[in-house]
Parts: structure tokens; C-alpha cells; sequence
């Protein structure tokens, strides 16, 4: 007859961990998503003044005025009841292109350095 198995002995240390395998190649990128669809457009903002009138910024709003008109057929500037005005002196150097007429009201002078120039065919007029 066989005799009796003896006790098992106590397990044994784990050994050190192998060193880690190497990366493997990053895969391909996939495919952009399609562009998403365009968001609806705000309203056109107010226009102010009224057909023919000039444009101009009044306080941070846009504005116009019956008295200040343009007509574009035949190109012409119109003011009512309203006055030209001009600075006495000139300090920024100017040069009136040939084939336009300028002109300011007097008493005008021009500053020290600064140089208005007439190009060919032009008139400077000071009523």
C-alpha cells in the first residue's frame, strides 16, 4: 500500500515582470465629418433717411435729412436752408487734381510748411 502524501511547501517568490513589448503603428485617420448646415441670416438692419437723402452718422445712429439730398442722375449735391462752412487755415498738405475746381470762403490762409497744390487746368477760388 501506498503511504500518505506529505504536506506541499509554501510557494516561492514571483519573479520580476518581463520587460513591456513594443507599440504597435498608429492606425490611419479616418474621414472628416461633412460640414454642417448654414445657420439662417439675421434681418437687414434699418436704413435711415429717406430716398435721396444723404447718409450721416447722427449720435452712433444713421440718419438723413430732408435738407441734405443727392441726385444721382445728375450728380448733384443739394442743401436747403443750410450754410457752407470752411476752416481759415489750411493745415494739411492738399493737391487739387486736374480737371476739378476747388474753392473756400476768406479770410483763408495757409500754415507755415504746408503746401496746396494746383495741378494743371485747375481753379482755387477764396470768396
Amino acid at each position: 500500500a501506498q503511504g500518505n502524501q506529505g504536506r506541499q511547501g509554501a510557494a516561492g517568490a514571483q519573479g520580476a515582470a518581463g520587460a513591456q513589448g513594443a507599440v504597435g503603428a498608429q492606425g490611419a485617420q479616418g474621414r472628416q465629418g461633412s460640414t454642417g448646415a448654414q445657420g439662417v441670416q439675421g434681418a437687414t438692419g434699418p436704413v435711415g433717411g429717406s430716398h435721396t437723402q444723404i447718409l450721416f452718422n447722427s449720435s452712433g445712429t444713421t440718419s438723413g435729412d430732408a435738407g441734405l439730398t443727392y441726385d444721382a442722375t445728375n450728380n448733384l449735391i443739394k442743401m436747403t436752408d443750410g450754410l457752407f462752412t470752411n476752416d481759415q487755415e489750411l493745415n494739411t498738405s492738399i493737391t487739387l487734381s486736374s480737371g476739378l475746381n476747388g474753392g473756400v470762403f476768406g479770410p483763408y490762409t495757409i500754415a507755415s510748411g504746408v503746401v496746396l497744390t494746383l495741378s494743371g487746368g485747375t481753379t482755387f477760388v477764396v470768396l
